[in-house]
């Protein structure tokens, strides 16, 4: 069977310059070596500020500098493997198939020849059947943890987080599908959340833009992006600070960076009056609770106390400090100031 023949099963014989990438299997090394080639969907959020827990600095080290990382001890990333499969055959397939669309997972990564650098490699495809009238559906399956729950339902994004926003909108952009389905599989209650997120062409702009320059510049030269001192490892940012010129005299004055610094201290000067506040307004609201006083609706407060086993490193210290010191180890950290 020929590659374009492998697409039209799928539904992708449209206008889109489509080609596709073949894999032994999903983490084999080739699959891996070619998400590393290219910009895959669960990139697109990071490499556009809009993932939390990885930056565009993450995803170059990860593309450029071979980085792997090792979430095999992490619980909900087995989780969402073991249970994709699993969400396809039991849910969504029974859904979409009430709809007269059929829905299958691709072998393949897709590519598209007008932005090449991308690797769409979809959980699913849904094409309707004969007679139908539904539009086709990239299907997205997510298993939602309790507390990456709090993520989920937003006023923007059609309610879903906004690197997973990301990642459909990609993979609508590569395909030429104007239409997805963002399965998501709640743990509490176990139960089945559906978003249908359409196409949003200005986003995609938005995504070449920043996705095109990240692949020309950081991936093919080699340049890697800014640190992200909120995020990325302290081993990053000590390298960032290692970099900067040993002599001083080699330093040159800069407006942007004298801007920064003030709203840096002007911040940081907000943040510690805002603190100041919270704190007495605390005060206040505990002296007015115990006197018998609450808040008009929806404001409730409670107080609970409660007691926590912790372990007492200074007392051990004093106590045995010859075996304290055999379980310290060295932890580099940073600290930026700003005066």
């Amino acid at each position: 069977m020929t590659d374009q023949e492998k697409l039209a099963e799928y539904g992708l014989d449209g206008g889109e310059p489509l080609s596709i990438i073949n894999f032994p299997a999903v983490d084999s090394d080739e699959w891996l070596e070619q998400r590393r080639l290219g910009i895959g969907g669960s990139d697109v959020g990071a490499i556009m500020g809009l993932n939390k827990y990885k930056s565009p600095l993450k995803v170059y080290r990860q593309k450029v500098d071979g980085l792997k990382e090792d979430l095999s001890d992490n619980v909900n990333v087995r989780k969402g493997k073991d249970l994709e499969d699993f969400i396809l055959r039991n849910y969504v397939q029974p859904k979409l198939s009430a709809q007269g669309l059929s829905v299958a997972k691709p072998d393949f990564m897709i590519t598209n020849a007008r932005f090449p650098y991308y690797r769409a490699n979809v959980d699913g495809i849904a094409k309707p059947s004969l007679g139908c009238m539904e539009d086709p559906l990239i299907v997205e399956i997510k298993y939602v943890s309790e507390f990456g729950a709090q993520a989920w339902d937003g006023s923007d994004y059609g309610g879903v987080p906004a690197s997973y926003y990301a990642q459909v909108q990609c993979y609508m952009h590569v395909t030429g599908i104007r239409k997805a389905l963002v399965c998501a599989l709640f743990d509490k209650g176990w139960d089945m959340h559906y978003y249908e997120v359409e196409y949003d062409p200005a986003f995609c702009a938005r995504m070449d833009g920043i996705c095109g320059a990240f692949y020309g510049t950081n991936m093919c030269l080699g340049i890697p992006p800014k640190v992200n001192v909120i995020i990325d490892s302290t081993a990053d940012i000590a390298n960032a600070i290692e970099a900067a010129p040993a002599d001083p005299l080699a330093y040159t004055e800069d407006a942007s960076m004298t801007a920064c610094c003030e709203e840096y201290a002007k911040v940081n000067a907000d943040i510690k009056a805002l603190e100041k506040r919270k704190g007495e307004l605390a005060s206040d609201i505990l002296d007015m609770h115990s006197k018998g006083l609450k808040p008009s609706a929806p404001h409730k407060v409670s107080y609970t106390v409660y007691t926590t086993h912790k372990f007492n490193a200074a007392r051990f210290k004093e106590a045995d400090p010859s075996t304290y010191e055999q379980y310290c180890e060295d932890i580099k950290n940073t600290r930026t100031t700003v005066k």
